[in-house]
């Protein structure tokens, strides 16, 4: 009974492993910096924030808005 209990808890250390893994490679291609959103009117500006004590960010133009969209998928959560 035991020995099965090991194999199912070494199964599922080796699939959150793997999961890890992918993530962690996954994120290699996700900009540093978090975003910021303010709705102006109606209008909705993006903010690049790279420091945490940054308040304001640095404005992205709506020319490069492409730069704002993989910066949610940054998790809020440490990695190391």
């Amino acid at each position: 009974m035991a020995d099965h209990f090991e194999a199912v808890i070494r199964s599922r250390i080796e699939y959150l492993e793997n999961i890890t893994a992918k993530k962690k490679a996954a994120l290699q291609n996700v900009p540093e910096g978090r975003l910021r959103c303010s709705r102006i009117g109606g209008t909705v500006q993006y903010f690049k924030r790279v420091k945490s004590d940054d308040t304001t960010g640095t404005y992205i133009p709506v020319a490069q808005k492409e730069l704002a969209k993989p910066l949610p998928k940054r998790p809020t959560i440490r990695t190391s």
